[in-house]
């Protein structure tokens, strides 16, 4: 087995056994959701019914106040019917596809940066990627828990190396098309992301893409949208958006609109004119302040490396960030180094504005989990960063 091989054979069964020892009791506690996924799974299996009596539902499940993605759920079936009823089983298929996300993460990496490499030691940037990750805080809580937002991390880096390598090889288009559109039914911020970044990606690539056999690339465009119809008819039409039309910052409840009211009051243009008041106060500026407020705290450095999420549920541990501190170093010399790759810079961008939308729609801020398309992201920049320094370093030893 060649060095780089076993490097990340290495990584990866590192990653793994962080992920699952003491899965069962570590973090301590089962909270609804996850009871809600097992019991679902547990349903299906003995009876091919859910909990509600609904056999199996293809687009969305019905859980305690709202419904949830369906993929987690599916994915429990098995482990239960091997490990039985249990914290463990249920876990578990989270634990996998943690694990399966530092292969990911490691191939999209070396996609993007594979001139950064160590030709003697085997050592590649998608190494030191996939490592970042093994040892994430973040990444680590969501994939030692029965948490659905986890699925992505996965799920969207493996779809983006595939469409990197179907611009190639179109084959690949067709395999792109499949796991993205698995992915739709992963999380609900899935749905909104993917397809943003789809189109993003064509607008980048499009001469590329234009050039292809057409069969290929309208059949890769035929199965995505085969996996889209029902779920995004199920959004439209059916329950599966219940708990986004909840959350979502447009639905004002009572006291955002006698907050309103009170701005409206206090303000001094009410004394030139009411009417002057209500055109720059109403509810339209209201709903744009709160999507720039939580949009631009997913930007902050707070989010990431010092306080974390405002809710203890999904955070690494409160009031600390998702990524360790340290971390800051590495992705500011991955930013840096990305000044001058504008083609990958563009796609990194890409990903990172687009994958705050789905959170910043919604009514609070700082929310771990509704910024889920964004696991790995920074692992990836970090990466660069790091590889890149510590290869500037090593040329200067040289020098010397």
């Amino acid at each position: 087995m060649k060095r780089s091989s076993l490097l990340l054979v290495l990584i990866i069964a590192f990653g793994f056994l962080l992920r699952v020892i003491f899965l069962g009791s570590v973090p301590g506690g089962f909270t609804p959701d996850e009871a809600s996924q097992g019991y679902a799974a547990y349903s299906l299996l003995k009876t091919g019914r859910d909990e509600w009596g609904i056999r199996w539902p293809l687009a969305s499940f019905r859980a305690f106040a709202d419904y949830r993605a369906p993929l987690q759920t599916y994915l429990i079936i098995p482990s239960v019917a091997i490990f039985g009823l249990s914290e463990f089983a249920v876990r578990l298929p989270s634990a996998i596809f943690g694990t399966l996300a530092l292969l990911a993460v490691y191939l999209l990496t070396n996609k993007l940066f594979g001139s950064l490499k160590d030709p003697r030691s085997g050592l590649t940037v998608g190494h030191l990627a996939a490592f970042f990750l093994a040892i994430s805080p973040w990444h680590l809580q969501f994939s030692r828990t029965a948490l659905e937002a986890n699925f992505t991390s996965f799920l969207f880096p493996f779809g983006f190396y595939l469409l990197l390598t179907g611009l190639e090889k179109p084959k690949n288009l067709i395999l792109a098309a499949l796991v993205l559109g698995v992915d739709l039914y992963s999380y609900l911020a899935a749905k909104l992301f993917t397809p943003l970044f789809l189109i993003g990606f064509f607008l980048f690539y499009r001469r590329e893409l234009l050039k292809i056999n057409r069969k290929f690339l309208a059949f890769a465009v035929a199965i995505f949208l085969l996996f889209a119809a029902p779920i995004y008819f199920d959004t439209m039409f059916g329950p599966g958006n219940t708990r986004g039309k909840d959350l979502i910052i447009t639905n004002l409840s009572k006291e955002n609109l006698d907050e309103i009211s009170q701005i409206q009051y206090l303000s001094p243009l009410n004394n030139v004119s009411p009417q002057l008041t209500r055109i720059f106060t109403n509810k339209a500026t209201f709903i744009i302040d709160k999507f720039s407020e939580n949009y631009l705290s997913y930007l902050s450095l707070p989010f990431w490396f010092t306080e974390g999420g405002r809710e203890t549920t999904y955070s690494v541990i409160p009031g600390r960030g998702l990524l360790y501190f340290w971390m800051i170093i590495p992705i500011g010399a991955g930013l840096l180094f990305l000044m001058g790759k504008p083609k990958e810079a563009r796609l990194i961008l890409l990903w990172l504005l687009l994958g705050i939308v789905p959170a910043a729609i919604t009514k609070e801020g700082y929310r771990p989990n509704r910024a889920a398309s964004l696991l790995t992201l920074w692992e990836l920049v970090g990466a660069v960063g790091a590889f890149y320094w510590l290869a500037k370093l090593k040329e200067k030893h040289r020098q010397v």
